[in-house]
């Protein structure tokens, strides 16, 4: 489906189910109001005094040292969170981006940096949503810290509950609040209890597979050909699962030792990396193919070094992100107010220019890019979805 017909169809199933009723406006405190008015004002001065800023298209050769992002209007305005935010996520075919959170709301929104006008919602009255994301085939998966799960037909409008599902062993799992979604839109594989990942057929949503950790799943990934889940714990190993033939390949010793956090892979081109967040607040950032190859024989524990240790933040690193062309990685934690920090990825050096401390970002708990990178949208503990610019990506003066 295109992404203007998958709007079309929210948008006329937003208005059939919500006639008459008044979007909420944000409401924010006298402090939140001045920094966002602060952050504006610096932004635009940097607009108006610097012919730097006049990029061009796709970020080509981002150079290191700093890169600026214009505050937006929050990509929720007409309808925050009433809880806190913990997905945001933007639709690959464009700039719909999908919200939500503890308050067990799924929310759609068009985002276009200034009007960012609400499409639909849709509430889940027994699932305070942990994550949720876009499947290929434009449906929605929900989770959250029960035995069960949810999906949203795009296209039907239909929302519907996945009772908890039992493996071969007929054991049900007692949480499925993490998952990852294969680029191929084949599987879906959920972190589940004592050290689980249960695979399950995104098309049938019925158990395929067990995988097994020898401590708790903290983070998962597929890669980019979706033939390996990559997962990782306390134990501070990232371990390489071969979805075809069920079975552990490999197991990478993260440097530095402390248990994971955070785990990414870039897009296959230009270059492929992959980050791990640790809970000292270290990022290691490495070569995914030298860091990831298969080894022959019987499993031992492989010890790539990193290409850079990313420092910046001191508490654990929840969240590690690449953009669209592996050039900046977004770091955060959750744990502690406005650590966010963006690194430029080739020289592993952190943009020192942004955020300001004038950015009121509170807890960041989410984030994504949107697909050219023009955007930046991050969901925070007060409900806001915040939404920048960055300006070497928009291709005109913002």
């Amino acid at each position: 489906m295109a992404g203007t017909e998958l709007e079309r169809r929210l948008r006329a199933r937003f208005s059939r189910s919500n006639v008459g009723q008044a979007w909420a406006e944000p409401k924010n405190n006298a402090d939140e109001d001045s920094s966002d008015d602060e952050e504006e004002s610096f932004a635009q001065d940097l607009l108006a005094n610097s012919d730097r800023l006049i990029a061009g298209r796709g970020g080509a050769n981002l150079r290191p040292g700093n890169i600026f992002a214009l505050r937006c209007k929050d990509a929720n305005q007409h309808d925050p969170s009433k809880a806190v935010v913990r997905s945001v996520q933007f639709h690959s075919s464009g700039e719909l981006l999908l919200t939500a959170g503890l308050d067990k709301t799924l929310r759609f929104f068009q985002v276009d940096g200034e009007e960012n006008s609400k499409v639909h919602g849709v509430m889940l009255k027994d699932l305070p949503i942990t994550q949720a994301a876009f499947t290929a085939d434009d449906q929605v998966i929900l989770s959250g810290d029960k035995p069960h799960f949810y999906y949203y037909d795009v296209q039907s409008g239909v929302v519907q509950r996945v009772p908890s599902i039992r493996n071969a062993a007929g054991k049900a799992q007692s949480t499925l609040a993490k998952f990852a979604l294969s680029p191929n839109g084949e599987w879906i594989a959920f972190a589940a209890s004592a050290g689980y990942i249960m695979l399950v057929s995104a098309k049938t949503k019925q158990w395929a597979a067990d995988f097994k950790l020898n401590c708790s799943v903290e983070a998962l990934v597929f890669s980019p050909d979706s033939r390996y889940i990559l997962a990782s714990g306390r134990d501070a190993e990232v371990y390489k699962f071969d979805v075809r033939h069920s079975r552990c390949v490999q197991r990478m010793y993260n440097e530095g030792g402390t248990g994971t956090t955070g785990l990414d892979i870039s897009p296959p081109q230009p270059h492929r990396y992959m980050a791990v967040g640790s809970e000292s607040g270290v990022v290691n950032i490495y070569d995914s193919v030298a860091a990831t190859a298969a080894s022959a024989g019987s499993i031992g524990v492989y010890r790539p070094k990193p290409l850079h240790a990313i420092m910046n933040l001191t508490t654990p690193a929840t969240i590690v992100k690449f953009n669209s062309d592996s050039q900046v990685l977004a770091i955060a934690s959750s744990e502690k107010k406005d650590a966010l920090r963006l690194v430029h990825v080739t020289t592993g050096t952190v943009f020192a220019n942004w955020p300001t401390q004038r950015t009121p970002l509170g807890y960041p708990f989410c984030l994504d890019f949107s697909p050219s990178s023009n955007f930046l949208a991050v969901g925070n503990d007060k409900g806001r979805v915040l939404l920048y610019r960055l300006i070497p990506y928009s291709g005109t003066r913002a």
